[in-house]
Parts: structure tokens; C-alpha cells; sequence
């Protein structure tokens, strides 16, 4: 799908906000993308390590406004710890083992229950 110029700030800004991930189900997905294609992302997806890593990111910021339980927070550092240790891996040209990296944090992150909001 190919963006329209000029409607809503610069391609790059909307890019980042289609990408963007809002749940736990949302950084699954992502997780398992990036172990499938990274670095070499399929050219139709328009999408980057930097865009990849950035929308996990996202995704976990979400998965603490919703549950800012502290067991849930810890968890969510130790996620943040395996996804910097898998970029370190990507930039240094591993991507075996920073594939594995994003396996240990999607490991870390299945057993999260994330508290339901109430409408």
C-alpha cells in the first residue's frame, strides 16, 4: 500500500505511525517478522531495523500505560535488555544469533498477562 504525499506530515512520519504497535498480540507479531526477514526486510514493506526496533518499542510503551504492574514493568526492562543485545547482534552482522535474541524476548514476553482496560 503506497502513502500519499503532502496529506498528513512527511512519508517518513506516517510510515512510523503505520508501523507503530498498540498491543502484546501487536509486538508478537512484529517479534516474529523481524526473526523471519531481518535485516533484509522484503522491499514492499518499506521497512527498516531502525523502524522495526522503534515499533516494538512502541508496543512495549503500550503494554505499560495499559498494565504498569511492577512484575509487568520488570518484565518489560528485561525485553528492552534482549532487544538491545539483538541490535548490538544486527549491526555487528549476526543475525543468527540476534534472531535468537528476538526468540528470548518473545520467550520473556508469552507469559505476561496484561491487564484488560475497562471501558
Amino acid at each position: 500500500m503506497k502513502l500519499f504525499h503532502g496529506l498528513f506530515g512527511t512519508q517518513r512520519s506516517r510510515q512510523r505511525k503505520r508501523y507503530m504497535c498498540e498491543s502484546k498480540d501487536d509486538v508478537f507479531d512484529y517479534l516474529n517478522y523481524m526473526v523471519l526477514y531481518a535485516p533484509d526486510f522484503p522491499a514492499e514493506d518499506e521497512m527498516t531495523l531502525d523502524l522495526a526496533f522503534e515499533s516494538v518499542e512502541s508496543g512495549l510503551k503500550s503494554i505499560e500505560t495499559v498494565d504498569g504492574r511492577p512484575a509487568v514493568v520488570e518484565v518489560i526492562e528485561r525485553i528492552r535488555s534482549e532487544l538491545a543485545v539483538a541490535r548490538e547482534l544486527f549491526d555487528a552482522g549476526q543475525t543468527v544469533p540476534a534472531c535468537h535474541k528476538l526468540q528470548d524476548a518473545e520467550d520473556l514476553l508469552r507469559p505476561v498477562r496484561v491487564k484488560a482496560s475497562v471501558a
